[in-house]
């Protein structure tokens, strides 16, 4: 990303790069001058060192950030939904009257005297396509993956607690990472596996039962994803049969990811593998990663964001019933070939 001073004096500050020209090219399809975006993570995806509170108009290939305390007529622009954005317009040489896309939500929308086009999932999905930069952001997240992972394997026996478990965890992703390292945890064992989930509890590993532990680590502002399901001792065979099937299924995901092929068409190969084993996935069987542990595309039921390389994504088959569960996940980026994996945990069941 370049940024650029747009002149002297109180002139505001612009960006350009290959980023703003595809929410230009939202702006363009959304039959709009402009798109005003509101959303703090992907104000942050254009201009890393925003401050809290700014909002950016995109036009034709440039970005102007509005810094909310740069103006003091902000309040009085339309009920504070564009702060500051009247000298923007200025800057463009865009009329007030005009129509102009946002992200905001419609709520926010119905109370605004401004004709606003919505275009909050179209910008989401602008957002989905990774950079160079951006894949290598979260395979350095990806290693904390790797890490945490391997630990709690190591720390899982009979009797150990799940809090145990991910204490052994974070100590090995702190360990690589340099300090405490950000994450969301799904960490159950026994029947506790059945609830889907749930965080890190007192509740302690009995032979023979599943750990069922999802991790999504935060590096550098970028998110990665995992799950396993293991055991300690012998699994009972219902387990395995189960943990087999949520594998085969994993697989068939990330055979069906590729570039032009529909998310809900991944769903679909998930949840019929799924099927053939009698079994259900009551959540969506993936989503994208980046700058949110989990953003568009979301692998839904007949959902059609197509993929396109760039692309990071989640695949996380899950199965839960019977009083336990098992849920795999590999973090994947399409390419033309395919989803090449950035995850390499261990997968097996023991």
């Amino acid at each position: 990303m370049n940024a650029s001073a747009a002149g002297s004096g109180s002139r505001p500050r612009t960006l350009t790069g290959p980023r703003i020209e595809r929410l230009s090219e939202v702006a363009r399809r959304a039959g709009t001058a402009a798109v005003l975006v509101s959303d703090p993570t992907t104000v942050r995806w254009l201009a890393s060192d925003a401050v809290e509170g700014a909002r950016a108009l995109v036009c034709a290939g440039t970005a102007i950030v509005i810094d909310p305390s740069g103006d003091p007529t902000a309040a009085r622009n339309d009920e504070g939904l564009a702060v500051g954005l009247e000298p923007a317009l200025r800057e463009f040489g865009i009329a007030g009257s005009d129509p102009l896309a946002t992200d905001a939500s419609a709520d926010r929308l119905r109370s605004s005297r401004r004709n606003w086009v919505p275009v909050g999932n179209e910008v989401a999905l602008a957002r989905a396509v990774k950079d160079v930069g951006e894949v290598e952001r979260i395979r350095a997240a990806a290693e904390l993956v790797a890490a945490g992972h391997a630990a709690a394997r190591e720390a899982v026996r009979e009797g150990a607690s799940e809090k145990e478990i991910w204490a052994a965890s974070a100590g090995a992703m702190a360990t690589v990472a340099g300090g405490p390292v950000e994450a969301v945890v799904d960490l159950m064992a026994g029947a506790r596996t059945a609830l889907v989930g749930e965080p890190p509890g007192d509740a302690r590993v009995r032979s023979g039962e599943p750990v069922l532990f999802d991790l999504a680590p935060c590096r550098g502002d970028y998110w990665a994803d995992s799950c396993a399901t293991f055991v300690v001792g012998a699994p009972r065979a219902k387990l395995s049969i189960r943990h087999a099937a949520v594998r085969r299924a994993l697989e068939a995901g990330l055979a069906a990811a590729r570039p032009g092929v529909e998310a809900g068409a991944v769903d679909a190969a998930v949840r019929s593998e799924l099927a053939r084993a009698g079994l259900e996935c009551p959540h969506h069987t993936g989503h994208g990663v980046g700058l949110a542990p989990q953003e568009p595309p979301w692998l839904t039921p007949g959902d059609a964001t197509a993929l396109e390389e760039g692309m990071v994504i989640a695949i996380e088959p899950g199965a839960y019933s019977g009083g336990f569960g098992v849920r795999l996940e590999h973090l994947g980026l399409i390419e033309t070939s395919g989803a090449r994996l950035l995850t390499n945990h261990e997968l097996s069941l023991n």
